[in-house]
């Protein structure tokens, strides 16, 4: 779990699991969850660990998701109740990964029944829904623009939204500690004072939930981004300056391509 507390509510999804096991432990009956982030996924872990329960599954649509679905209970989700869409934009425009976020996010669909966003150099997006049946119908008739630009939707297979490549930067940083502010500053290039304005702001994320202490240190694997800047994974020390300074090892995330000509 991070090292200290991250303004999340999961009040909701603390009741719901305690629903799910109880209809699981009761009655056999299993429950999707849904979509979930790395941080939401840890809180799950833990919760499960507490409470001794061991029945439950992640589905990866994707080898390098980092949203998977989770589903309580012994039977695993049916993929055919998965929609997988590859939207494509008019010539003119390129619109980003958090321009589709908008766009989804103004059509009110819950977080829960979408995964990963993948988005390319191109500025088209593969994404996958959940509840076909439901959802196929509103995104087809709804979503139809994003920012400017307006859309194209194709229903793919799974085959060819696995068949996308996150390209990645290596990125080696010189820091005095791994504390918010000097991590934001060093990949800002901006001073301490302005890597605290930006954190206060609630544009340093960690796994995409604002963190608004200065002081948070992140940890081996925590996953970051600092808007404007990057999304970045922590992958630890490499060593040390003369002056006790740390060499740092971060992974930048960039856009995707495909591996291959999958249909």
């Amino acid at each position: 779990m991070p090292n200290v507390s991250i303004n999340v509510d999961n009040d909701a999804l603390i009741s719901r699991l305690k629903g799910a096991i109880r209809a699981y432990e009761n009655k056999y009956i299993s429950t999707n969850i849904g979509f979930v982030d790395e941080l939401t996924q840890r809180l799950c872990e833990s919760f499960f660990k507490e409470n001794c329960f061991s029945c439950y599954s992640y589905f990866s649509p994707h080898d390098d998701s980092s949203r998977r679905f989770l589903t309580v209970g012994d039977l695993e989700l049916d993929e055919s109740e998965l929609v997988y869409i590859h939207a494509v934009p008019d010539k003119f425009h390129q619109p980003t990964h958090r321009d589709y976020m908008g766009a989804l996010m103004s059509l009110k669909i819950d977080r829960k029944l979408f995964g990963d966003i993948l988005t390319t150099n191109y500025g088209d997006a593969y994404l996958v829904f959940w509840n076909k049946s439901d959802v196929l119908a509103y995104i087809t008739d709804s979503f139809v623009s994003c920012g400017s630009a307006r859309l194209t939707l194709k229903e793919i297979t799974r085959e060819r939204y696995n068949s996308l490549e996150m390209q990645y930067e290596e990125i080696g940083l010189i820091v005095s500690s791994l504390r918010a502010d000097c991590i934001v500053a060093a990949i800002s290039n901006l001073s301490r004072a302005k890597a605290c304005e930006i954190i206060k702001a609630g544009d340093f994320k960690v796994f995409s939930t604002s963190v608004y202490s200065v002081d948070f240190n992140i940890s081996d694997g925590d996953v970051f981004s600092v808007r404007g800047f990057g999304k970045f994974r922590y992958n630890g020390v490499l060593g040390s300056t003369r002056r006790e300074r740390m060499r740092i090892s971060l992974l930048k995330f960039g856009n995707y391509i495909e591996r291959n000509t999958v249909s």
